[in-house]
C-alpha cells in the first residue's frame, strides 16, 4: 500500500497547535492577573500612626497620618470590631469618609467596652489600599451634671415640697432622672441615704409625704443617666415640718469689719436661743456655713466682728427651743449686706460727737479699773464641741464705780464664739 502525505494537513496541525498554545498563555496571564491586587500599580499607600482618643461623652476620635504619597487619596475606609458583640473580625464600618481629613469621630458609643479600629486609604479610581496599624479604644461616660438651686417650696405638718434647677453642663441631655437623698437628724441618722427616684429629665420637683410633725429633714438631689450612673450632689437644704423661724431679720451698724443683726422671735414657742448661718457669694460659696456657737436666751440681736472689708455676706437666723427637748426652727429669710471699705468706715463713726468744752470740763474723773481675782485667765474648748458647751467658771471682778464691762473675743475664728455674760 502506498502512503501519501497531504502538505495542507501539516499546516492545519501547526495552526491548531499555535491556537492551543495561545489559549494556554492567555489563561495563564488571566490567572496571574486574578492573583494580583486590582490596579496594583495605582493602589494608595498605607495610613500610619493611627491613634484613638476617648472623651467623657462616649466618643472615640481616630487620628492618623496620610500615606507618603497622598496626592490621589480622596477618602478613607474605617474598619471596626466590637468584641463585646461577639465580632471576631474587623468589618467595614464606614465605606468611604469622602474626605482627605485624617481625623474621624464616632459618638454615643457604649461606655466601658472595647472597640477596635483600622483605617485604609481610597484613591480616585476607588481602589482601597492596605490597612493601617491596629488600635483599641474604650469610650468613657461623663457622669450627669450637678442639679442646682435645690430649695423648699411648701412645708406643712406632714409634707415637704422640693424644687431644683437642671444641671447646667453640656451633658444635661444624658439626664434620665434624679435620686432623692434624705437624712433625719432627730432619728439619729448621720448620713444621707437613698430615699426615692424621680424619673424624667425635666421633672425637677418632689413632694415628700407622711412626715412626722415638728421634725427636721435634710435633703440633697443627684441626677442619673440611662445607665443609672449618678452625678454629684446638689446643694443641701434643711426643712422642718410645721416650721417656726425668726422673722424681720435686719442688718444694722455696718462697718468695714462688723455688723449687728436684729430680728423678731417666732411666736408660740419657748425660744432658748439662736444659731446663725452665713455665706459669701463673692467667694463663690453656694451653701451656708454654720457658726458653731450662737446665743442663749431671748435676746434678738447679735454683733458679728472680724468680717472682711468691702465683702458681701448673706446671713440667716435659726431659732431653737430646747425647753422640753431639742427642737430646731427653720432658717429665717436671708438678709444680705456688704461691709464698708476701710476708708468708708474710718470716715464714719458711731460714737457721739464730743460735747462742748464748757459742758464737760467739770467733775470729770478717771474711771476706776475693775479688779480681777487673777492677773490672767485661760479657757479652752475641744474642737467640734456642741453649741452651748461651757468653757469653765465665770471670771469674777469687782469695780468700785460700777462701770459697764464689755467682753470681746479676738483672733482667728473669734466669730465662731460668743460670751455668755450672765
Amino acid at each position: 500500500m502506498t502512503t501519501r502525505t497531504n502538505p495542507n494537513s501539516n499546516f492545519r496541525y501547526s495552526r491548531l497547535a499555535l491556537s492551543v498554545l495561545a489559549g494556554v498563555a492567555l489563561a495563564l496571564i488571566s490567572a496571574l492577573l486574578l492573583a494580583m491586587p486590582a490596579d496594583a500599580q495605582t493602589a494608595p499607600g498605607k495610613p500610619t500612626n493611627l491613634k484613638a482618643a476617648t472623651s467623657g461623652d462616649r466618643t472615640v476620635t481616630l487620628t492618623w497620618d496620610a500615606p507618603a504619597d497622598a496626592s490621589d487619596v480622596v477618602g478613607y475606609q474605617i474598619l471596626r470590631r466590637r468584641p463585646h458583640k461577639g465580632e471576631k473580625q474587623l468589618r467595614v464600618h464606614v465605606a468611604n469618609t469622602g474626605s482627605t481629613a485624617t481625623t474621624w469621630s464616632e459618638r454615643r458609643l457604649e461606655a466601658g467596652v472595647q472597640y477596635a479600629y483600622r483605617v485604609k486609604a481610597i484613591n480616585s479610581q476607588g481602589v482601597v489600599g492596605p490597612r493601617s496599624n491596629f488600635v483599641n479604644a474604650v469610650p468613657k461616660a461623663m457622669s450627669p451634671g450637678r442639679p442646682t438651686n435645690l430649695r423648699t417650696t411648701e412645708i406643712t405638718r406632714s409634707e415637704i415640697s422640693l424644687s431644683w434647677d437642671l444641671p447646667s453642663d453640656a451633658h444635661v441631655s444624658d439626664v434620665s432622672g434624679y435620686e432623692i437623698l434624705r437624712r433625719r437628724p432627730q432619728q439619729g441618722e448621720k448620713h444621707l441615704e437613698h430615699h426615692d427616684w424621680v424619673y424624667g429629665r425635666t421633672n425637677t420637683t418632689y413632694k415628700d409625704r407622711k412626715l412626722t410633725s415638728k421634725e427636721e429633714y435634710v435633703y440633697r438631689v443627684k441626677a442619673f443617666d440611662s445607665w443609672r450612673r449618678t452625678g454629684v450632689y446638689s446643694n443641701s437644704v434643711r426643712a422642718w415640718t410645721e416650721a417656726f423661724s425668726a422673722t424681720n431679720v435686719q442688718a444694722t451698724q455696718i462697718t468695714h469689719n462688723s455688723v449687728t443683726l436684729t430680728w423678731d422671735p417666732p411666736t408660740g414657742y419657748n425660744i432658748t436661743g439662736y444659731d446663725f448661718e452665713y455665706r459669701r457669694p463673692d467667694a463663690g460659696e453656694e451653701t451656708f456655713n454654720y457658726l458653731l456657737t450662737g446665743t442663749k436666751g431671748s435676746a434678738t440681736s447679735r454683733t458679728f466682728r472680724d468680717l472682711r472689708p468691702n465683702t458681701t455676706y448673706i446671713y440667716r437666723v435659726v431659732a431653737k427651743d430646747f425647753s422640753s427637748g431639742i427642737l430646731w426652727g427653720a432658717p429665717s429669710e436671708s438678709v444680705q449686706f456688704t461691709t464698708l471699705s476701710k476708708s468708708e468706715s474710718s470716715g464714719t463713726s458711731s460714737e457721739p460727737e464730743t460735747p462742748a468744752e464748757e459742758e464737760t470740763s467739770a467733775n470729770l474723773q478717771a474711771p476706776v479699773a475693775p479688779v480681777f481675782d487673777s492677773s490672767s485667765y485661760s479657757r479652752s474648748i475641744a474642737e467640734n464641741s456642741v453649741a452651748g458647751t461651757s468653757v469653765g467658771d465665770a471670771i469674777a471682778a469687782t469695780d468700785d464705780d460700777s462701770d459697764s464691762l464689755t467682753y470681746t473675743l479676738s483672733g482667728t475664728g473669734a466669730d465662731s464664739f460668743s460670751v455668755d455674760d450672765s
